[in-house]
């Protein structure tokens, strides 16, 4: 059973002109009918403003954060609950940050500058791969078969790419210290290939040839964490057809070994490593785009886990992230739905559960998303690409688990994924985006 609270509106066109000249009983009439309709407009907002009123108490926002539309949603899992969705306007340019406190108190970006990424460019990770304390970039080109290197020169701007060869359609690229000899190395998930590759670092911002591991079909996302406590990170990848995760350990010998294969909802996509009940073990959280869930596998410490746990988001959860949104020291989860225009806002309890979603729009197609603190009031941000739209979404974010109205960046066509870190040493964080229409790269300054 779902429920709804729509704005009320009225038809103030349903007169008809050509009656309004023709006599003075008709002019009386019709004067009757405005003066009926504007006593009904006066109601209906009254009636607005007391929706608007609930929803504000139910969900600790503030009137800003409310905007055309106020809605709340039943849905059955093992429980029934409520889902608060907040349709928010969206704002462009600048935005006045949400904490007085701010060393940011209006957040802007300046115009994006555009460099060729690769051929249909799918998958963003941002790291030092080369010691020089400036963010580098590794870029996964789908349709070009390599992982494009950029490396960052301090101030904002980028090297002349090298690149990585990969298997068939690298679709997603991660990075971490795989052999622990404290050198970044590359993890990349070939979705034609059914594959993983590594390729290990030298330090310098080179990489070696990539050694493929097998996964399952149609993989799409990985994740990088120490499943079985040994020191050594191990890799979750998600394999969409095969309704699966791959979990591969590492053997220490710069190889892995696959050490299960875990059924998952309908079409995996995304998927994070973290620990979400603070019991120093690694948990994966996976979203079911087909299932409308989200799925929680808590990690027992050796490289199993517990049967899933799922928590309802709205339409094709896609893109994942997790940050501590309402400073309890447990771990968020955020989710695009791609289907909705939307994210959900899951809180978690620190035992796999989370509380009620709270839903806010996006721009077309929200495909992925990002965590950090932008505005730099010590409360976590969120960045979602929109991969049909011209502009990405900052949400800022209040430290009580609510955001602010959606900020529009624009950026060029198609923005696929994104990322956040400081390109040009100024200590504020900034924001790449991928342009999959035109294969660009965007980079967005923070000018705070």
């Amino acid at each position: 059973m779902t429920n709804i609270i729509e704005p009320l509106s009225v038809d103030v066109n349903n007169h008809n002109p050509s009656l309004l000249v023709a006599t003075n009983s008709v002019r009386l009439t019709s004067c009757i009918r405005l003066l009926l309709i504007t006593l009904a407009i006066i109601v209906g907002l009254c009636v607005i403003a007391s929706i608007i009123s609930i929803v504000v108490v139910f969900t600790g926002l503030s009137t800003d954060d409310v905007y055309t539309t106020a809605a709340t949603r039943a849905i059955s899992s093992s429980a029934s609950y409520t889902t608060q969705i907040v349709t928010t306007e969206q704002l462009s340019t600048s935005v006045q940050t949400t904490n007085n406190n701010s060393k940011c108190q209006l957040l802007t970006f300046a115009p994006y500058t555009s460099i060729l990424a690769g051929y249909f460019p799918q998958s963003i990770t941002v790291n030092d791969f080369n010691g020089d304390n400036h963010s580098d970039i590794a870029i996964a080109n789908r349709f070009g078969n390599n992982v494009a290197i950029f490396l960052g020169n301090g101030n904002g701007t980028f090297r002349k790419s090298t690149s990585i060869p990969t298997s068939s359609e690298p679709i997603f690229v991660t990075n971490a210290d795989f052999n622990n000899d404290k050198k970044l190395d590359i993890a990349v998930v070939h979705h034609g290939s059914a594959s993983i590759g590594i390729s290990l670092g030298f330090g310098n911002g080179t990489f070696a040839m990539p050694m493929n591991f097998s996964v399952g079909n149609s993989p799409y996302y990985a994740a990088v964490g120490n499943f079985n406590n040994d020191n050594y990170l191990d890799i979750v990848i998600t394999n969409y057809d095969d309704n699966s995760t791959t979990v591969l350990i590492n053997s220490q010998n710069n190889s892995f070994i696959s050490s299960m294969n875990i059924s998952t909802g309908s079409a995996p996509f995304g998927v994070i490593a973290a620990d979400f009940n603070n019991d120093n073990f690694t948990d994966t959280v996976v979203s079911n785009s087909n299932n409308d869930t989200v799925s929680m596998f808590l990690g027992y410490g050796n490289g199993t886990f517990h049967l899933p746990i799922n928590s309802n988001t709205m339409t094709s959860p896609l893109g994942t992230a997790a940050g501590d949104f309402n400073g309890d020291y447990k771990l968020d989860l955020v989710v695009a739905n791609v289907d909705d225009n939307s994210i959900s806002i899951l809180l978690g309890n620190n035992d796999g559960t989370f509380q009620t979603q709270i839903v806010y729009s996006t721009g077309i197609w929200p495909w992925s998303v990002a965590t950090g603190d932008v505005d730099e009031d010590t409360y976590v941000d969120i960045v979602v690409a929109n991969s049909n739209s011209k502009f990405i979404n900052v949400f800022l974010g209040y430290g009580n688990g609510t955001f602010r109205k959606a900020m529009n960046i624009t950026t060029e066509a198609g923005p696929w994924d994104v990322a956040i870190s400081d390109f040009n040493n100024d200590g504020r964080l900034d924001i790449v985006a991928l342009s999959s229409n035109y294969f660009t790269l965007n980079i967005l300054l923070n000018t705070c």
